[in-house]
């Protein structure tokens, strides 16, 4: 009913300054909470609804009401062999797991642990202290602009169909969670990507939210040609869905090709594989079939050394270049999402749903991240 009700079980004390002995919430589902002084002195407290309760110590949780959705400062242990189960995200945006009151994970969000992150850009929340929108979207009816955000980590597509509702939705900023100054933007109308249609609502891409470019003019940028400038290990990682290829070649991400500083991920024209260009090499598998028309997490390790370039996709090595060169130099090319902005060309045909950039080698944390975008993408 939005009352708020504060208790800091840690100043109870009785007369004799005896402190709080025990706290828990009661077995009858009454939703009341009882504190036990180490006199014996019981105090009862009623808790009509546990949204936005701050809950410290060890808690015998077998009462929860509501969603749980404010909850802070929640115990990794606790008791109770009744009560509530399910899951639900706390007030720091963490995703909790309680079977029959106890409760057994918080998990944390993929990039709270991760060190070296230059771009995550992504359509559900990466970062459990980020406070930001996912992305900002210019519906075609009036061209009006509207910031959308998180929902329990997923994007707000409530926010989205009330305000796309009728009409076509275009993405002209995609917010970078790792670093809020280098978004990734699109202020030409015919060039942004879509994600909501008029007639079949939110753009899906396996029941999650997606961004649709068209192979012909779609491209998000960075508008500052400093960003992206890495030298020595980089890592990538790209869940997109490649709907056709023909000539040509089509551009996940990139920073100029063939020249200093360069890097380019994309899908060679004549075969539908991937070729990668790193400064001016340009490597080309040329032993796999293509692999267009389905969902797929392409991870991109590019290393100093005789390590070189493997890319693996579904978490399988699917082709490497022992002999790679490597990534020494810098350019004034943009970070570029589906397209390569050397040639102002090579636009991507297809969904992407989640772009990480990393400027570092993640060799020792690529089998994490890979099974936590799984986990909530379910690719393979």
């Amino acid at each position: 009913d939005g009352t708020v009700i504060d208790v800091d079980l840690s100043a109870l004390k009785d007369d004799t300054n005896t402190h709080l002995s025990t706290t828990e919430f009661n077995d009858n589902n009454d939703n009341t909470l009882v504190s036990t002084l180490n006199d014996g002195t019981v105090i009862s407290t009623l808790i009509d609804n546990f949204d936005g309760l701050d809950v410290t110590g060890t808690v015998n949780a077998t009462s929860f009401v509501g969603d749980g959705s404010g909850l802070t400062n929640l115990p990794s242990t606790g008791g109770g062999t009744s009560g509530f189960s399910g899951t639900f995200i706390n007030g720091s945006n963490n995703l909790v797991t309680v079977i029959n009151g106890l409760i057994t994970d918080i998990a944390s969000s993929i990039l709270d642990n991760l060190l070296g992150v230059e771009g995550g850009f992504s359509l559900r929340l990466l970062n459990s202290s980020y406070t930001g929108s996912a992305i900002q979207v210019r519906r075609s009816s009036d061209n009006a602009t509207q910031k959308i955000g998180f929902i329990n980590n997923e994007l707000d597509t409530a926010s989205l169909n009330t305000f796309c509702s009728g009409t076509d939705c275009f993405v002209s900023i995609w917010y970078n969670q790792a670093d809020l100054s280098n978004n990734a933007i699109q202020s030409v109308a015919n060039s942004q990507p879509k994600i909501y249609d008029s007639s079949t609502g939110v753009e899906l891409e396996n029941g999650k939210p997606c961004l649709l470019f068209d192979g012909t003019s779609k491209y998000l940028e960075v508008a500052d040609d400093t960003f992206g400038n890495m030298q020595g290990n980089i890592s990538t990682f790209s869940i997109v869905k490649l709907l056709s290829f023909n000539s040509p070649s089509k551009m996940i991400v990139s920073k100029g090709y063939n020249t200093q500083g360069a890097y380019a991920m994309a899908f060679y024209q004549n075969t539908g594989t991937i070729e990668y260009w790193i400064e001016t090499e340009l490597f080309r598998d040329t032993t796999n079939a293509d692999i267009k028309g389905s969902q797929m997490l392409l991870s991109n390790i590019n290393k100093t050394g005789s390590n070189g370039l493997k890319i693996y996709k579904d978490s399988v090595l699917y082709t490497e270049d022992t002999t790679a060169t490597d990534l020494t130099g810098s350019n004034n090319y943009k970070f570029t999402i589906g397209r390569n902005n050397r040639d102002s060309s090579y636009h991507w045909a297809g969904t992407m749903q989640e772009i990480l950039l990393f400027n570092s080698d993640q060799t020792s944390n690529r089998t994490t991240i890979e099974d936590d975008i799984n986990s909530h993408y379910t690719i393979y």
